[in-house]
């Protein structure tokens, strides 16, 4: 048997990627924040499920985790560890109390460093190990590309999640472990109502209320049309298990905006378009 871990499992993508994995017969340890999510999904899962408790931030509760997990391992290592436990945190930058901002990367991207690096000995990250290599499969975001307004925290922590991904995949290649970004658009999950609660928070009283609330409603219309879970969850499986994988998988929703626009145009002419989109424009002159 094949063995994966998963942080973020109570819900969204890490559910559905657990629920998918387990059915191909692999074993999957999901981490979760507390023992009650724990219980519930092992019994909606099964005996191939094995829950985590600790908190991505917490680097003594992800140590005890990496002891439970390779108790159970033996001899054997993981085949995957997938980074996708993450919170987005809206609003402007300008408003933003800084302990926010901090929570942001360190959920984000510090977490998503401490869960990797303690894990790396069970991926096969030791010369005398008999292990054989993983893979790291970081869940990041199409925000980790370009950056919109009032997701600047989030897409400055997806920012760094694509140099983590780049830096950590080219120093691996001393262990044979490949590291691997899926770069979702918008996806129907709880992690966008949490967004958009941010936003109707944020705008209540906000230099930029009209603006957010315009974000929010373009943001509504563009999750409707955005990328099926289900697609997301098949892009983890060939990154785990095509013998030639990509260093990247983009998940577009559209691509006129996540692709052509900010990519080809000029930098400031693209600021003009999100500013007339937004209505965000100067009221001094």
């Amino acid at each position: 048997m094949k063995y994966i871990l998963i942080t973020g499992t109570n819900s969204g993508i890490g559910e559905k990627t657990c629920e998918f994995l387990l059915k191909k017969g692999y074993h999957v340890f999901g981490s979760v924040r507390d023992k009650k999510n724990a219980e519930t999904l092992k019994a909606k899962l099964g005996e191939n499920f094995t829950p985590l408790v600790f908190d991505i931030t917490d680097e003594i509760a992800i140590s005890k985790a990496v002891s439970l997990v390779k108790t159970q391992l033996g001899q054997e290592g993981l085949s995957a560890l997938i980074n996708n436990a993450g919170i987005v945190i809206s609003g402007a930058l300008k408003e933003l109390a800084t302990a926010d901002f901090k929570k942001q990367l360190d959920v984000n991207l510090v977490g998503t460093f401490m869960v990797t690096k303690a894990f790396l000995p069970l991926l096969g990250a030791d010369k005398s190990s008999s292990i054989k290599p993983g893979r790291i499969i970081n869940i990041s975001s199409l925000s980790g590309i370009r950056t919109f307004p009032f997701l600047g925290a989030y897409s400055i922590s997806k920012h760094g999640m694509e140099a983590l991904t780049d830096g950590l995949r080219r120093e691996l290649l001393l262990y044979g472990i490949d590291v691997i970004g899926i770069l979702p658009g918008s996806v129907n999950t709880p992690l966008i109502g949490k967004m958009e609660s941010g936003i109707t928070q944020a705008s209540k009283f906000s230099d930029y209320a009209t603006m957010l609330v315009k974000f929010k409603e373009l943001n509504e219309a563009k999750v409707k049309q955005g990328v099926p879970i289900e697609k997301v969850v098949n892009t983890i499986l060939q990154a785990i298990e095509n013998p030639k994988p990509k260093a990247r998988y983009y998940l577009r929703t559209s691509f006129l905006t996540d692709f052509l626009l900010p990519t080809l145009l000029p930098t400031r002419l693209f600021d003009k378009i999100i500013a007339s989109k937004l209505g965000i424009k100067n009221e001094k002159k």
